[in-house]
């Protein structure tokens, strides 16, 4: 059976892709085919970035709390936990077999960083000196640092002040010059291949690759994403690689072309697997029956009855997809009654308790975001007050209602 996995944060090596999927990294080979799991572990990774000699893997994981960063051989085996500052610490680029990533670590806002330099052997770091920076990259003489640099597709066509931009020393004496001003756009995933720089920007409306002379005047659009944006690009100097929709593509360099990369996944699909949670750490409210003998609750968005000394729990309405809020018992104890966005807005519905069947749902009525439901212990007639602050008095025999 065929499957398909969402494919982020690809990262290319001669031969081979490191990506994420199931929160777990993967490696397929460059030309696709199967991919093979490479970690297990119990909290989300990403951004890999596979180590210039092609024998490591760097990645940030949140194994112990944190965004800290890991290491481990790149087909496989034990990772070691390298930052330990209790902050978000992110792979940025390998130059000459040392780790550069940037951290947040002593900074006064969360969102400022600035980029650090390892040696993977020892451990030990330090600073570079470029002040703040997310983004770097090399070639010969020639440095890029970016600024703001984040993933254009959570803030699409934003050319606001905190925008992703770029700065580039030509001549390698520390001179830095504002790069890439007339793209008035966000900008993202910087590379520097030879005499060309190659980003991310969404300028002309969809994020997609775009290279540029070391001027910054000759500006080319690589690649014609429409449906999604183009995300997370990473080169080893051959190819480009990133991730589009879900989907992995290559970026041939040699002759400008680009094409999905086909990625055989075998998952044994463990997040998708039947799990048992305590409902008592979900519950949102609940609900007795007049004479005792029964409880309804909400928890996790599903509605529920039991008997309180015996019996089975019973779940009310749709399965899944739908979210339920408010259940709770009408004056006979024999039907239920509760709110449900089934049709994308919250309506009113009652269920036969004992059949388990849905008797009504009053379509026309305006209820908002129910807060709370009162039922009168005497008559068929609820009153709900919602998130505009309304009270709305409702006969659930005729259906009609007033505010």
């Amino acid at each position: 059976m065929e499957q398909n996995g969402y494919y982020r944060f690809p990262n290319v090596y001669k031969d081979r892709v490191v990506f994420v999927s199931e929160d777990d990294l993967w490696q397929v080979p460059l030309e696709g085919g199967r991919a093979i799991r490479l970690t297990n572990v119990l909290s989300d990774v990403s951004n890999p970035l596979i180590s210039d000699d092609g024998e490591w893997i760097a990645y940030t994981g949140r194994e112990e709390g944190t965004n800290e960063i890991y290491l481990m051989p790149s087909n496989g085996g034990t990772s070691k936990r390298m930052t330990f500052f209790g902050m978000s610490s992110f792979p940025v680029y390998w130059k000459d077999g040392k780790l550069i990533f940037r951290t947040n670590f002593g900074q006064a806002f969360l969102n400022m960083y600035e980029l650090y330099e390892m040696d993977i052997n020892s451990g030990e770091f330090k600073k570079l000196k470029y002040g703040e920076a997310t983004q770097i990259a090399f070639s010969g003489k020639v440095t890029l640092i970016g600024r703001n640099i984040g993933d254009p597709s959570k803030w699409k066509r934003y050319k606001g002040g905190t925008a992703g931009h770029l700065w580039i020393d030509r001549t390698g004496n520390g001179n830095f010059k504002r790069f890439l001003q007339d793209v008035n756009g966000n900008i993202a995933s910087p590379m520097l291949i030879g005499s060309k720089v190659i980003f991310i920007s969404d300028h002309e409306g969809h994020g997609n690759l775009y290279s540029s002379d070391l001027s910054g005047k000759k500006i080319e659009r690589l690649t014609d994403h429409e449906n999604y944006y183009v995300r997370n690009a990473h080169s080893d100097g051959n190819t480009i690689v990133y991730h589009a929709g879900g989907d992995l593509f290559r970026y041939d360099l040699s002759n400008g072309k680009y094409e999905k990369i086909a990625v055989e996944y075998r998952s044994g699909r463990e997040q998708l697997s039947r799990k048992y949670q305590d409902a008592l750490k979900y519950l949102v409210e609940f609900n007795i029956s007049y004479d005792g003998s029964f409880v309804a609750i909400n928890s996790r968005g599903k509605s529920f009855s039991f008997g309180n000394w015996e019996g089975p729990v019973t779940q009310h309405g749709v399965r899944d997809g739908v979210r339920f809020k408010c259940t709770q018992f009408l004056n006979d104890g024999k039907k239920i009654l509760t709110a449900s966005d089934e049709s994308g807005e919250y309506k009113i519905e009652i269920y036969d308790l004992i059949k388990n069947i849905r008797e009504k749902r009053f379509e026309k009525i305006d209820i908002g975001i129910p807060y709370s439901i009162k039922i009168n212990p005497k008559k068929d007639e609820v009153i709900v007050s919602n998130h505009r602050q309304e009270l709305i008095w409702i006969e659930l025999k005729t259906g009609s209602s007033k505010r």
